[in-house]
């Protein structure tokens, strides 16, 4: 975010954010392997209304420090979030820049494996 009143001066903004780790919601669909390891060859695909997608691959969220940062919210500093995110949402707090892997209006996560 840029601040009104200067030219190209840096203001960071802080949020406090209420939701669940994406790696949970993962975990809680309970994703079958066909074969050892399948989970491991796979990408996490989170959906917006507008088909935006944002992309993590499994071993980002479950084996890096990432995944303590992916998170699909529902409130941001104690209030729901507003009207232009939607109900849910999801943002990577891990990232140097927040805004690609911040989906508004989440409506779907998916599991997808990555063939060789």
């Amino acid at each position: 975010m840029r601040d009104a009143g200067s030219s190209a001066k840096e203001v960071e903004q802080t949020y406090r954010y209420a939701g669940v780790l994406l790696r949970d919601v993962v975990s809680a669909a309970k994703p079958v392997e066909k074969s050892r390891y399948d989970l491991r060859r796979s990408v996490v695909v989170a959906t917006a209304s507008d088909g935006y997608q944002a992309v993590f691959t499994w071993a980002e969220l479950f084996l890096s420090a990432n995944g303590d940062g992916a998170l699909v919210v529902f409130e941001r500093d104690g209030a729901p979030l507003p009207a232009d995110e939607g109900p849910l949402a999801l943002v990577s707090l891990r990232d140097t820049k927040s805004g690609p892997r911040h989906v508004k209006w989440l409506t779907k996560v998916e599991v997808r494996g990555i063939s060789n």
